[in-house]
C-alpha cells in the first residue's frame, strides 16, 4: 500500500498527511531507508511525491506538464535525456512502486474551495466499498478522458490510472483548497481508518463503514480561459456548484461573459490568480447513472 503526498507541491494536506505518519513510526528521518518491524502487515510506502515541487511550493518544477500528467509508459521508458524535467524524472523513480502496489491513495488539494471528494477511474463494487471510509460525499471520474484531452494526450498520465493499468487500486482524495489545512485531522482518520481495513494495521477494533452511499459524477466539459483576467459571479469561484446550461460563471476584465456550457457540476474553478488564456478555467460534471 502507498499513501501519497505533494504529487503537487502547493497542496498541504497531503504532505501533512504523509509528515503525520512517518512520524507515527518515528521515521521522522526516514532518508536511510528504515524498515519498521512489528507495526505494519507488509508494505507501505509514505511518499512525498514531488520534493522539488514542495520545495518550490508550486504545483510542478515547470509550467509545463506536472508529476501527475506523466505516468505514462512512452514518457516513462523512453531514454533519459539531460532535458528531461524533474518531474519526468519523478516520474521514473515512483513508477516501479506504483506498479507494484496493490493500494495507492493520493491525497490532493484544489486551486479553490471545495467540500472533500474522491477522484477514481474506475467504479466497482471494490471501489465503492472503499468509497465508505472517506468523510466525502462525492466521487468524480473521467469516463470521456476528458483530463487526457486537455493535455493533448490519448491516456490520463495520473498516479490512479498507471496503478489500475498494472492491477491495483488506487483513489485520489481531494480534500479542499490547497493552502487550507482546517481539514488535515478528517484525512488523517479516513487514511487511518484505511489502513485498519486494508490490516496494514492491526485493528484495535472492528472497523465502522459509513452508511454514506457517495453520489458518482463524470467530467463531461472542459472551458479555457479567454484571457488571463478573470472575475467570478458570488459563489462560483467554490467547487461543486451546481449549475445550469447558459448561467453565467463570471466576466473577463476586458469584456465578455463566461457562460456555462450545460447542466452539471461547477468543479475545479481556478482560483483568479492561476488563470491563463488558453488554459482550463473550469470543467463540468454530469451524475453517473446508477446501476
Amino acid at each position: 500500500m502507498a499513501i501519497i503526498g505533494g504529487t503537487h507541491g502547493d497542496e498541504l494536506t497531503g504532505i501533512e498527511v504523509v509528515k503525520h505518519f512517518l512520524k507515527t513510526f518515528s521515521l521522522d528521518d526516514c532518508s536511510a531507508g528504515l524498515e519498521v518491524e512489528g507495526d505494519i502487515n507488509g508494505e507501505l510506502f509514505l511518499i512525498f511525491g514531488n520534493p522539488e515541487a514542495i520545495k518550490l511550493r508550486q504545483r510542478g518544477t515547470t509550467d509545463g506538464r506536472d508529476l501527475n500528467r506523466y505516468f505514462i509508459e512512452e514518457d516513462l521508458n523512453r531514454a533519459p535525456s539531460a532535458n528531461d524535467p524533474y518531474d519526468l524524472i519523478r516520474a521514473r523513480e515512483l513508477a516501479p512502486i506504483l506498479a507494484h502496489a496493490d493500494y495507492v491513495f493520493d491525497i490532493h488539494a484544489t486551486s479553490s474551495d471545495s467540500p472533500p471528494f474522491l477522484v477514481c477511474g474506475q467504479d466497482s463494487p471494490k471501489h465503492r466499498e472503499f468509497f465508505q471510509l472517506f468523510s466525502a460525499d462525492y466521487v468524480l471520474m473521467d469516463q470521456q478522458n476528458i483530463l487526457a484531452v486537455d493535455e493533448g494526450m490519448e491516456n490520463r498520465g495520473t498516479t490512479d490510472a498507471y496503478v489500475e493499468l498494472h492491477g491495483g487500486m488506487a483513489i485520489g482524495y481531494e480534500t479542499g483548497k490547497e493552502d487550507d489545512l482546517s481539514r488535515l485531522k478528517s484525512a488523517i482518520n479516513d487514511l487511518q481508518r484505511v489502513l485498519q481495513y486494508i490490516g496494514t494495521l492491526k485493528k484495535e477494533e472492528a472497523i465502522k463503514i459509513s452508511t454514506r452511499f457517495q453520489k458518482i459524477f463524470t467530467l463531461s466539459h472542459s472551458v479555457q480561459a479567454k484571457s488571463d483576467h478573470f472575475e467570478y459571479e458570488p459563489g462560483m469561484d467554490n467547487g461543486w456548484q451546481e449549475v445550469k446550461r447558459g448561467q453565467k460563471i463570471g466576466r473577463y476584465i476586458e469584456g465578455g461573459n463566461e457562460i456555462a456550457p450545460d447542466d452539471g457540476m461547477l468543479l475545479f474553478p481556478k482560483s483568479v490568480q492561476k488563470v491563463r488564456k488558453g488554459k482550463n478555467l473550469y470543467y463540468i460534471a454530469q451524475r453517473v447513472s446508477e446501476k
